[in-house]
């Protein structure tokens, strides 16, 4: 993934990203230039000119492709640490990293010895159960609404892929959740 298709914002403060490929299961560290001599060790590090600082109080950030469409975004700020902030600092770490809206319940302080993993999975990342979803049962609500019952509970969203069938070009789905009985 080329991440000079994607924007990155930081208190209202947009600038593009780069172009440097991200492999497969590979991780990138953005940084301010200067910031760079102490990362020698780090994979990947993306050095940014005019970076904006983010703040132990709290900052908004945001990851957009270029043409528009927000990829994720969070606005923190330093109570999600709670007590686990010693000298020194600590990163926050997106705990279940596909989630995209449990915001603070989904963020908690690093658990790692250095007091983050940067270029690294997150110290106590949790991965999606990977298991084929399987539609179980789908009723006809409507003529353009059905009702449709998933082998397993979703994490999230992103579990969904949606395979291009025949000459299917294009999908316009739309999902209610609701509280398994």
């Amino acid at each position: 993934m080329n991440l000079g298709r994607f924007n990155l914002t930081v208190n209202g403060s947009t600038r593009d990203l780069p172009d440097f490929v991200l492999q497969p299961g590979s991780y990138a560290v953005l940084l301010h230039h200067s910031a760079a001599e102490f990362f020698t060790e780090v994979p990947n590090l993306v050095a940014l000119s005019g970076f904006s600082s983010l703040t132990n109080a709290g900052t908004n950030v945001v990851i957009s492709h270029q043409n528009g469409m927000q990829i994720d975004s969070v606005s923190y700020a330093d109570y999600w640490y709670g007590d686990a902030v010693p000298e020194g600092g600590v990163s926050l770490e997106k705990k279940h990293i596909f989630n995209q809206c449990a915001e603070m319940n989904n963020w908690a302080a690093s658990e790692a010895a250095l007091g983050g993993t940067p270029g690294f999975a997150n110290s106590f990342s949790v991965l999606p159960d990977l298991k084929t979803l399987e539609i179980t049962d789908f009723q006809r609500i409507t003529q353009y609404e059905w009702k449709v019952v998933f082998s397993h509970e979703l994490l999230n969203f992103s579990e969904i892929r949606l395979v291009e069938v025949g000459e299917t070009k294009s999908f316009s789905v739309s999902f209610e959740l609701t509280e398994p009985n």
